[in-house]
């Protein structure tokens, strides 16, 4: 039985006229929906005066891991909370497909060390906000780990704690014959 939860979206990306005659488009992930449309990957829905073009991308799903949730929390601190969306291929709109969204922050800033992925960390919509808190919420953060100290009994009382030199056992620097094999 998995603990994972995942929630359907869909990733919009603009592409803007080349700035040179040399340059090509490029989609840069822009905005998220929920549910995803009616549409087909990678259509063009729309393309403004100044030759901006809106695409659907194609639904996504977001996983989101118990493992995570630690991370989950820290993301719904910062403000405003991100979910990184990673495309591959983006300079095509014809091969362009989606390849990763994730809304723990250490996994998005990881994905932006890849040269062959466009990464954005788009703002999180409010309804998707309430599903990722509720979910991080189930998952309370861990102990963390604390060295025991010993008590001042314990550190008189040579009977309740081990020998470090058991008898007859080895002895650190020690010559051949005095306890060593």
């Amino acid at each position: 039985m998995s603990l994972a939860r995942t929630i359907p979206l869909a990733v919009l990306a603009r592409s803007f006229p080349p700035p040179t005659r040399w340059a090509g488009r490029v989609l840069h992930p822009s905005s998220l929906m929920m549910p995803p449309p009616p549409l087909g990957p990678r259509s063009r829905m729309a393309t403004t005066q100044d030759g901006v073009e809106t695409w659907f991308i194609g639904p996504a799903t977001l996983v989101l891991h118990p493992g995570d949730a630690a991370n989950m929390r820290q993301n719904l601190a910062m403000a405003p909370p991100r979910i990184w969306v990673s495309l591959a291929n983006a300079d095509d709109p014809a091969r362009v497909a989606i390849h990763t969204v994730t809304a723990d922050p250490f996994e998005g800033e990881a994905m932006a060390t890849d040269p062959d992925l466009t990464v954005a960390a788009l703002p999180m919509p409010p309804d998707l906000r309430e599903h990722i808190a509720a979910f991080a919420a189930l998952f309370p953060e861990e102990e963390r780990f604390r060295k025991k100290r010993r008590s001042s009994i314990e550190a008189e009382d040579p009977g309740l704690i081990a020998p470090r030199i058991l008898p007859g056992g080895y002895r650190p620097g020690g010559r051949r014959g005095e306890g060593q094999p």
